[in-house]
């Protein structure tokens, strides 16, 4: 997590040196496209001042609070402000800049626009994503609901036993990470998939093997999992 939040925040530093007035013509969305008119009009100079000041404002903090987070609150915090944090930001630098825009304004909106709805879908899914996966015993089947829930009849499972530890993974296939937090199909470092229902950490995990479909591992937020575990553990006798 320390490169995730180092690694964004140094290429938020890095950004002003890419864009000065040479590259504009290049690199410059709206000022690209824009007539020779269109560009003298343009307060170039009084642009990129801003997105300077913004960026390594941007860099320095994102570094900064990254850190904190990530120290004194969680990776789950830190989940949040990587989803948020940059999009609330470019929304006020969008604000800010609209004075420079001119003829370019209305594409400014739509970016606008494009961000504000980007920030309520990651709002969505931060929400839905945080919801706690239930796991229960109903009508002969293993319930787990919420996001990537499943229902697994309880004579087609091979394993249920507690572990230690989640195998290594190694990339997300689809779903949500936040941190702590996982709830999707997960590939491990073999090459494996596996439906992570992870909901904060435990010392211990649950580690549920149907006879078809990815191997799961469930965590509940608070409920101890060995608790869970053995409540399980009386309805279902297979090791």
């Amino acid at each position: 997590m320390y490169i995730l939040v180092f690694g964004l925040g140094i290429f938020f530093l890095l950004l002003p040196f890419l864009l000065n007035e040479k590259t504009a013509r290049y690199l410059l969305a709206g000022y690209n496209t824009m007539s020779e008119k269109e560009r003298e009009a343009f307060d170039l100079k009084g642009y990129l001042k801003l997105f300077r000041k913004f960026h390594f404002f941007m860099g320095l903090s994102f570094i900064v609070l990254g850190v904190l987070l990530l120290e004194f609150v969680g990776e789950n915090a830190l989940g949040i402000f990587l989803g948020l944090y940059p999009i609330l930001a470019y929304i006020w630098f969008l604000i800010k800049s609209q004075r420079f825009q001119n003829s370019a304004s209305k594409r400014n909106k739509w970016a606008l626009a494009v961000l504000l709805l980007t920030l309520l879908g990651v709002l969505f899914l931060f929400i839905y994503g945080f919801r706690e996966n239930k796991i229960e015993l109903i009508d002969e089947k293993l319930v787990i609901s919420g996001m990537y829930g499943v229902e697994l009849p309880l004579d087609k499972l091979e394993k249920i036993e507690l572990r230690e530890d989640l195998p290594i993974i190694d990339r997300r296939m689809n779903g949500f990470n936040s941190g702590a937090v996982k709830r999707g199909i997960f590939r491990e470092e073999s090459g494996a998939k596996l439906r992570l229902l992870i909901g904060g950490k435990q010392k211990q995990l649950i580690y549920i093997k149907p006879q078809s479909g990815y191997p799961i591992y469930y965590s509940a937020a608070e409920a101890p999992n060995d608790s869970i575990y053995n409540i399980l553990q009386k309805n279902i006798c297979k090791d």
